[in-house]
């Protein structure tokens, strides 16, 4: 966990921009990962009940 400092002091802010971005990326990872996972399985069931 990063010190609640980094978020308070107004110095550079580069920790704190790298900290967020890191967080976004993996954010958007997960959700790109279960948008993916779950429309496979949508595909699966669908073609399972097209059987």
């Amino acid at each position: 966990m990063p010190a609640p400092e980094i978020y308070s002091r107004p110095h550079d802010g580069r920790p704190a921009l790298g900290h967020v971005y890191v967080v976004h990326l993996l954010l958007f990872a997960l959700g790109t990962y279960l948008t993916l996972y779950s429309r496979n399985l949508m595909i699966d069931t669908f073609i399972a009940n097209a059987w």
